[in-house]
């Protein structure tokens, strides 16, 4: 806030002091009013109609104020170009000025207009003259000048800032692409009016108007199609990883590199109701002190309703209540659900602190990316459901053996890493299984499993991993468990097993009947790197102390292996 006022401060004693300058030194040339005035209305206009080149509006008011110099001197060409640049930024910031740049240039243009307007006049430029080829020779010479000062301007400021974005790439030749279009433009409005006065500003500002509205169009094509471009490889990019956290990192980070200056925040619509998904910055924290019934209240639960985008175009036509994880300073929202099969997924929220930041191709190309994202969300949701059941237990529903080798690799990594200070493993085998096979049949030995595993699962915590190894054999994998804490986990469960009834219908008895049954299983525990090194010899020494220590002393017991 101190930089900006002293900044203000500055320029305005610079910018007092340098027009009473230019004023006591030269001084203005007799004015017409009425075509005074007739160029003052040009400025304006041509400050409302901008010139679209390599993507970026251009202040095209030297061709209006190289006439006005040609006509009425130095002193009033400094103020037009004042004046205009009030309406070229309230034009094409929508309000939202930016304060910098607006005093960058308005120094600049001050400057450049004062070091060619004198070469000028000192070179022997005359002001108001009659001649053709004196007012061509002087008038190109006075544009050269202008636009060699305004690029060294530009290097300068861009040489002590380096990180400001004030000065553009491609400046250069931005500023010689404005003087070939203003030059012929100012110098035939200058010989116009001193012909036929105030009409000739009519006659020259309508297909100016008319130029500047067809390269408008031109330029919004073209970033159209260019945004089109990078929306098709974005999907592409989107729709080739299988990783849900990249692709949901990849897509904030596309999205906001498209949509410059805005931030981006995924929320996500489950069956529990909305949770934040991933964004610019992390509002996890913010957003979980939501409740779900004002989340729905609120303007982007409108998205969900409606199934639809919604757009604000400035702070006054939202709520701040509603979205209290954004920023103060926000103005702008674009909120746009992430439909897939006509059914609401998740909403993506798109954040400004400038006032109108999104437009009306924004808009729909970034619903093009929330549908590129919602297939890709919906592969990766099917690889998972495919790998996940490839990886399961039919029967018992607990994962198998493959799910559990992936997660042996992964603990011992982490374990060579130092991230699990150790691991354990308990290996469960049903006895005398065989037998309740051959007593009850097949089909009860299958209940008696699928009652087990629930008992696992029920008395299991979900951050071990558990699993059917084979048969009636059954693993659990605990990171950061010591051996004493595994056998008093591995004890409790062979306890409540032990205890718990088993209804099964006796299949192969010649009256089918439900029976109550009641088992018993033998563990063996092994723990590394107290028992091994590697956590792959967990499975061999776990079975081992299974066997050995658990079988062959009487089955019903826990074990643990010795070296």
């Amino acid at each position: 806030m101190k930089s900006q006022l002293s900044i203000g401060i500055f320029w305005i004693l610079f910018m007092s002091f340098g027009l009473f300058f230019v004023y006591r030194n030269y001084s203005p040339e007799p004015i017409e009013i009425s075509l005074l005035v007739s160029f003052l209305l040009m400025a304006c206009v041509v400050s409302f109609f901008p010139l679209m080149i390599l993507g970026r509006p251009i202040f095209l008011i030297q061709w209006v104020s190289l006439a006005v110099f040609l006509q009425f001197g130095l002193f009033v060409e400094i103020v037009f170009f004042q004046v205009a640049l009030v309406f070229f930024f309230l034009r094409v910031n929508k309000a939202n000025v930016n304060y910098h740049e607006y005093i960058y240039y308005s120094i600049k243009f001050f400057v450049a207009a004062l070091v060619s307007g004198t070469v000028f006049l000192v070179l022997g430029g005359e002001i108001n003259s009659a001649d053709v080829y004196h007012v061509i020779l002087f008038a190109t010479l006075h544009q050269l000048v202008f636009v060699f000062v305004a690029a060294l301007l530009d290097l300068a400021y861009k040489m002590y800032d380096r990180r400001t974005d004030i000065v553009r790439k491609n400046y250069l030749v931005l500023e010689v692409m404005t003087v070939i279009l203003a030059f012929p433009f100012g110098t035939a409005l200058y010989f116009l009016t001193s012909s036929i006065g105030f009409v000739a500003c009519f006659l020259l500002i309508t297909p100016f108007i008319f130029m500047t509205y067809i390269m408008q169009k031109y330029d919004y094509s073209g970033k159209v199609n260019h945004n089109l471009k990078q929306a098709v490889q974005i999907g592409h990019e989107l729709s080739e990883n299988l990783s849900r956290e990249y692709v949901l990192e990849l897509f904030i980070n596309r999205i906001t590199e498209m949509v410059p200056g805005s931030k981006a925040y995924l929320i996500d619509n489950d069956c529990d109701g909305y949770r934040y998904l991933k964004g610019t910055d992390d509002k996890a924290g913010i957003f979980s002190e939501f409740e779900q019934g004002r989340i729905e209240a609120s303007v982007f639960g409108q998205a969900f309703v409606k199934k639809e985008h919604v757009l604000f175009q400035k702070r006054n036509d939202w709520t701040f209540d509603d979205l209290l994880f954004l920023e103060d300073e926000s103005e702008s929202v674009m909120i746009t659900p992430i439909q897939r099969n006509n059914e609401i997924k998740g909403v993506l929220i798109m954040v400004s602190a400038s006032k109108s930041a999104f437009h009306a191709s924004q808009v729909w190309i970034v619903d093009l990316l929330c549908s590129y994202l919602a297939v890709a969300l919906e592969k990766i949701r099917i690889m998972e459901e495919t790998i996940e059941k490839s990886e399961q237990c039919m029967l018992t529903e607990l994962h198998n053996y493959r799910y559990f080798d992936k997660q042996m690799a992964i603990f011992e990594e982490r374990l060579n890493s130092s991230q699990y200070s150790s691991v354990s493993l308990i290996m469960m085998d049903i006895d005398h299984f065989k037998n309740i096979n051959d007593t009850y049949g097949h089909e009860s030995g299958n209940i008696i499993l699928q009652k087990f595993a629930a008992i696992l699962r029920a008395n299991v915590r979900e951050d071990l991993i558990l699993a059917r190894y084979g048969g009636e054999e059954f693993v659990i994998l605990l990171p950061n468990v010591s051996k004493e804490d595994t056998l008093k986990i591995a004890e409790r469960l062979r306890e409540i097993i032990e205890k718990q009834q088993f209804d099964v219908v006796a299949e192969l008895d010649e009256v089918r009947s439900e029976i109550s049954v009641y088992i018993t299983v033998s563990i063996g525990v092994s723990t590394a790197p107290e028992d091994g090194e590697q956590v792959t010899d967990l499975l061999r020494n776990a079975d081992r102390a299974l066997y050995i220590g658990a079988k062959r002393n009487g089955r019903n017991r826990v074990a643990s292996y010795e070296k």
